[in-house]
């Protein structure tokens, strides 16, 4: 019966109540809360794994440690929990943001949840593009941009895009820059890149009896690094093991 369809759901459904029940019948005498943890992750981590360790602040009876994710102890699946004194968050990424309790067990056979809220971040990558010689250029998505426009430092520069006012995430004339962007690179920055970005732009550099003007074409490329580099991995794995079959 257990080899059956449903033989192996009825003892699916049999161990998920199990637990489920456990869950419910595990003593929580305190939760300490330790504070908070800010990760930041981009696309150039690809499979970023993220350790988390119990700051358990006592000896747990019977080895017994137990972690739960925002208040509930089934876990995500890119949570591993196997080695009971570190958490291993895989691929991880704004969604893995909450509250985090590793609760071991004391003498009096209750449990006491020691507690780290993590805070993911999304850091976008930085370029600074000179668009002096260009007159186009492809950038990556969700990617901050500083572009150096003018041979000349004005100051006032005034942008279109396809004939119509910037989009609310580009700017010109950068007052505060990174420290590792040079200062020529203030011209405009555009702030998280997304599609609505690609298109025709124009700008004019205004100093006293002087003004240039400038066109130029971007280009947003939606894939980010982690696609191209599983692509890359991907299409090296296949040819390897085609090559393997035919040598054989």
């Amino acid at each position: 019966m257990t080899n059956s369809p449903i033989g192996k759901l009825l003892f699916s459904t049999i161990f998920f109540l199990f637990q489920f029940t456990t869950i419910l019948s595990l003593n929580i005498k305190s939760t300490i809360n330790l504070g908070s943890l800010v990760k930041q992750y981009s696309d150039n981590d690809v499979a970023m794994l993220y350790k988390l360790k119990c700051q358990n602040q006592i000896t747990p009876i019977n080895s017994s440690i137990f972690w739960m994710y925002n208040n509930s102890e089934i876990l995500p699946p890119n949570l591993n929990d196997k080695d009971k004194s570190t958490l291993l968050i895989s691929n991880i990424t704004e969604r893995d943001t909450g509250l985090y309790d590793c609760c071991v067990l004391d003498v009096d056979n209750m449990y006491i949840c020691y507690r780290q809220t993590l805070r993911v971040l999304y850091k976008a990558p930085v370029f600074a593009i000179d668009m002096r010689a260009k007159n186009s250029t492809i950038i990556q998505k969700n990617a901050n941009v500083y572009l150096w426009l003018f041979n000349e430092s004005f100051s006032n520069i005034n942008c279109s895009f396809n004939e119509k006012i910037l989009p609310s995430n580009v700017f010109t004339n950068i007052a505060n820059l990174p420290t590792d962007i040079s200062l020529e690179y203030k011209d405009m920055f555009i702030n998280k890149t997304s599609l609505e970005n690609t298109g025709n732009y124009s700008c004019i550099g205004s100093a006293i009896n002087r003004r240039v003007t400038m066109s130029f074409y971007i280009h947003i490329n939606s894939s980010s690094y982690i696609h191209k580099n599983i692509l890359i991995i991907s299409v090296t794995f296949f040819i390897v093991f085609f090559t393997h079959l035919i040598m054989q």
